[in-house]
């Protein structure tokens, strides 16, 4: 198992198959001893849990104990495709991906792993949001939005309409608070084309996208607001770590600089929202 720290996070992580993690993961990499551990197995067995779930969803069931809660989920046929279990602070996580049963090992022990992952992130305070981070002056702009709106072809139009402008991560930056100051941070689960980079920037701002005809950027309400935070921010089942969820988005609410744009599929659409988020700067220029 080896050493990473992602976002501060001291983790030991164990992973099987490179399609993901290889060149990415492993820039993370630190000396310093992990206080958590995600361990994933490729296995030819798993046993069935004996008693009675908590509460079941369809093919998945949850069993809940004092000290830890595990998950399963079963084939068609009834047997136990995927097990994964974690410890009630988060400490131990372990992933058993059945190798006849899962048709993509590689992309599921990379998810599993990621979903584990941003859990024990929201336990640390971190909020995993559904975004395409960039950096721009040694600061970090999030353009938030569903799958398929776009946020990452507008990334890359900031790429190449400005010189200096990186990706910090392509798909779930996680966003938390150091000493009064918003900061954004990359980790290595970073969508299927696992783009990111290890560095922490101080927040500029968010930006929520939608599809448009013109490039058009809105003020929002606080209501506004919190229904694009909780659209875009992790749900997590777990009460403990919602609560965290909803009381790092009242916080971004309330303190960081966030719009919508409804932007159009052109290298054009970079100019209007850059001349909002940098107006003051472009004034005293």
């Amino acid at each position: 198992m080896k050493h990473y720290k992602i976002a501060g996070i001291l983790i030991g992580v164990h992973y099987e198959h490179t399609g993901y993690f290889n060149n990415n993961i492993e820039k993370y990499r630190t000396d310093e001893l992990p206080e958590y551990t995600i361990d994933v197995r490729t296995v030819d067995h798993i046993q069935a849990p004996v008693d009675k779930p908590s509460y079941t969803y369809k093919n998945r069931h949850i069993h809940k104990e004092r000290d830890k809660e595990m998950l399963v989920v079963y084939t068609k046929d009834n047997a136990v495709k995927i097990q994964m279990t974690h410890t009630v602070d988060y400490k131990t996580q372990r992933i058993l991906l059945h190798k006849d049963h899962v048709k993509d090992l590689a992309e599921m022990e990379y998810v599993l792993s990621g979903l584990q992952f941003m859990q024990l992130a929201l336990y640390k305070n971190r909020l995993p949001l559904h975004a395409s981070a960039i950096c721009l002056n040694d600061e970090a702009i999030l353009f938030a939005a569903s799958s398929g709106t776009g946020k990452s072809t507008h990334a890359s139009y900031w790429q190449k309409a400005i010189e200096g402008v990186s990706i910090i991560n392509d798909d779930k930056p996680l966003i938390y608070k150091e000493d009064n100051q918003f900061m954004v941070s990359g980790s290595p689960w970073s969508g299927k084309d696992s783009i990111n980079q290890n560095v922490q920037y101080p927040l500029k701002a968010i930006v929520f996208l939608d599809r448009g005809t013109s490039n058009t950027v809105f003020s929002l309400t606080v209501n506004e607001a919190l229904k694009r935070f909780m659209k875009d921010a992790m749900r997590p089942g777990d009460e403990r770590l919602m609560q965290n969820a909803l009381d790092l988005i009242d916080a971004l609410i309330h303190e960081a600089q966030y719009v919508r744009y409804t932007v159009t599929n052109h290298i054009d659409s970079v100019k209007p929202l850059y001349d909002v988020l940098y107006k003051e700067e472009n004034h005293e220029d």
